[in-house]
């Protein structure tokens, strides 16, 4: 079995969303040989997406006051979703906290994933892969069946550091996909908040996260 990285949707690496709406798509995966291991890059949420023993998911969770940020820079800065008036981002985050965004509430989006007891979902966080990007690489890596040297860790850590992952989209002439990629950085959600802001999405943090027994950054 070999593992192969391609890109466009005609290759071995395909968006699942464009596979629910679009049969042209499907015959193109099917077309795919049986030794080459097929992977999906998708945002759709835990019940719709085909969870079974014969795959494998990995779930990348990350902090939801920058969810709620870079979710915001991201519809203004592909003029969706805001509609014709453009939300501010107070606007913007009332929204979010209430879930009356598109994908719905960040707690009803993430905590069947989370909390799903099948050994074939991986959950990861964003966090954890700044903190500790070795340790996470070689724990997917395992989880899909890899194993990995020092050196291509290593070579993968260079590789997904966020300034080089959107220079590459910038080389394949994919200028519309790197203009989304902002900065990458870890906790500035939290900075753009009123107290107030803070004290009414901590309260539903609190609410929503009890009894699960989840730390948000311990994945």
């Amino acid at each position: 079995m070999r593992l192969e990285v391609a890109d466009d949707i005609a290759g071995n690496s395909v968006n699942l969303e464009a596979v629910v709406s679009t049969q042209s798509t499907g015959a193109k995966i099917d077309a795919v040989p049986n030794d080459v291991i097929r992977y999906f890059k998708s945002h759709l949420p835990f019940e719709l997406l085909p969870v079974t023993s014969q795959n494998k998911v990995v779930f990348c969770v990350r902090d939801p006051l920058d969810v709620c940020l870079s979710y915001y820079k991201f519809t203004k800065t592909l003029d969706i979703l805001t509609g014709p008036v453009h939300l501010s981002f107070d606007e913007w985050f009332e929204d979010f906290v209430a879930g009356y965004v598109c994908y719905g509430d960040w707690f009803d989006f993430v905590l069947p994933y989370w909390q799903s007891p099948r050994p074939n979902i991986l959950v990861i966080s964003y966090e954890g892969i700044l903190a500790e990007p070795e340790k996470n690489i070689i724990r997917v890596a395992e989880f899909l069946g890899f194993s990995t040297t020092t050196a291509e860790v290593a070579e993968i850590k260079e590789k997904i550091q966020f300034k080089n992952m959107k220079k590459e989209l910038v080389a394949k002439g994919t200028d519309a996909a790197a203009s989304i990629m902002r900065k990458g950085h870890q906790g500035e959600g939290r900075e753009c908040l009123t107290p107030r802001q803070k004290r009414l999405f901590y309260e539903k943090f609190k609410k929503r996260m009890a009894n699960t027994g989840i730390d948000l950054y311990s994945y």
